[in-house]
Formats: structure tokens, C-alpha cells, sequence
């Protein structure tokens, strides 16, 4: 009888059952990986609104992760984002999720591993690339962040958060992050954006005072377009103005020429 059934009715679409079985197999893994996808980012964007920051990494300080004050929310969203990496290790934007939820949580060793993963020229591995950049320039391993920041193409990024940082009064650090953002973009890309940001950040420091920073901002620019006759008279009022009288004057005699 079992026999009978069999040849009647299993047989003639034995196809179909392995096909059947065949896309269970291969199906079910990426919706399980989708459905835990959701859940984490539901906990991510929690954690992201305890920290009252937005989710735009250009707003955060350089290479300072702030942890969520509900750890539970932070390791929930940690842990439904580690399966579903597990089940779906194609996604560079889940990637970049999992690594910002390690580091949420307080596991920067994990988020840099994880983002270090990050495969593709997506928005995800960008961000992977960025962000792991950060924490090697955070460490002083400058090289390495940079070559990470080339990989990612976030030159652009560099230069948003340096501008940033310098409306924000914090000279010192827009300027190694201009610096970064000129060593990374291509020689092909316009220059110009990056000699603003150096001019940004010299008339910030000029308004605080600080003679010394506006006068480094002021030489990077020049030294990207040293045909800047405006550039080079604020560089010379900053020297007049820090006491460098014979500097002033030389800058300002060259200002002059390079005008005319």
C-alpha cells in the first residue's frame, strides 16, 4: 500500500519535492537573517536616541564612541545583529550595524573587527571604513587610518566633520582632520574645498585669539595655493598680532606682490 502511494504520487514529482526542500534550505536562513536584521536595528535606533546623537557619524567627535546609559537595549541590539550576520554575511550595511552596536555596547576591540569585514564600495563598508579609520586615529596609528579612510573614499566625510569641529572651537583637532582628508582624496579632487576648511578653521582661531593655530591654519592653506594674496595678509595679521613683526611684514610684502 505504502509502495502504491509512493509510485502514484511521490515519484512523478520527486522534482518538485527537492525543489521544495532546495528553497526551504536556501530561504529560510535569509529570512531568520532578515527577521533578526529588523529587531536589532529597532534596538540600534533605541540605544542611537539614548545617546541623544544623531546617526550620522559626521556629528560625532573623532573616534569617540559614546556607550547607551540601557544596557540591556545595547546588548539586545548587539545580539540580534550577531545572528543575523550569521545567517546573512552579505550585507556591508549589516556589517556597519553590528560593528556600531559592539561599540554602543562598550566593545570597541569587537566593533573594529567586525567593521575591519566590511567587503564592497556600499554605504556600509564606507561607513565600516570610516569609522574604523577613527578609532586607528584615535590610537595614533595615523597610517593605518588613512589607509583605511582611502579604501572607504570618505575624504568628503573628513572634511564635513573637521569643519565641524572647527565652528565648534576645536582648532587643534579640525586641522589633523583636514590634514587626513588632503592625504586621502585623490590628486585629482579639487583642493579648494580643503584650503577653506584650513581658512575656517584660521579665522576661528583668530576670533579666539589663538595667533599660534591661525597661524599653522593659515600656512596649510598656502601650502595647497600659495597664490592666495588674501590667505597670506591674514597669515600676516596673525603674525603682527602674535608679535612676529619681521614675519608679518615678509608675509605681507609677498601678499602685496601676489596681489598685483
Amino acid at each position: 500500500m505504502a509502495s502504491r502511494v509512493f509510485n502514484k504520487m511521490v515519484r512523478p514529482h520527486a522534482w518538485r519535492w527537492l525543489v521544495g526542500a532546495l528553497a526551504v534550505v536556501l530561504l529560510v536562513p535569509t529570512w531568520l537573517g532578515a527577521a533578526a536584521g529588523n529587531a536589532g536595528n529597532v534596538y540600534l535606533l533605541r540605544a542611537l536616541a539614548q545617546t541623544r546623537l544623531p546617526g550620522e557619524p559626521s556629528f560625532w567627535q573623532r573616534g569617540v564612541l559614546p556607550t547607551c546609559p540601557d544596557r540591556a537595549v545595547c546588548e539586545a541590539g548587539r545580539d540580534w545583529l550577531t545572528r543575523a550576520h550569521m545567517w546573512r554575511r552579505d550585507g556591508a550595511t549589516l556589517t556597519y550595524h553590528l560593528g556600531l552596536a559592539h561599540a554602543l555596547a562598550g566593545n570597541l576591540s569587537a566593533a573594529e573587527r567586525v567593521w575591519a569585514s566590511a567587503q564592497g564600495n556600499e554605504l556600509g563598508a564606507r561607513l565600516s571604513a570610516f569609522w574604523l579609520g577613527l578609532r586607528l586615529a584615535a590610537r595614533g596609528d595615523h597610517e593605518a587610518a588613512r589607509e583605511w579612510w582611502r579604501r572607504g573614499d570618505v575624504g568628503p566625510w573628513l572634511l564635513a566633520l573637521a569643519r565641524r569641529q572647527a565652528l565648534r572651537g576645536e582648532v587643534p583637532e579640525a586641522l589633523a582632520l583636514l590634514d587626513d582628508a588632503s592625504a586621502v582624496w585623490p590628486a585629482t579632487a579639487d583642493v579648494g574645498e580643503v584650503v577653506e576648511g584650513y581658512r575656517l578653521a584660521g579665522r576661528v582661531a583668530t576670533r579666539s585669539q589663538a595667533w599660534d593655530e591661525a597661524i599653522t591654519a593659515y600656512r596649510k592653506a598656502l601650502a595647497l595655493f600659495p597664490a592666495d594674496a588674501d590667505t597670506r595678509l591674514r597669515l600676516a595679521d596673525a603674525h603682527r598680532r602674535a608679535g612676529n613683526f619681521l614675519q608679518a611684514e615678509q608675509e605681507a610684502r609677498r601678499a602685496v606682490k601676489e596681489g598685483n
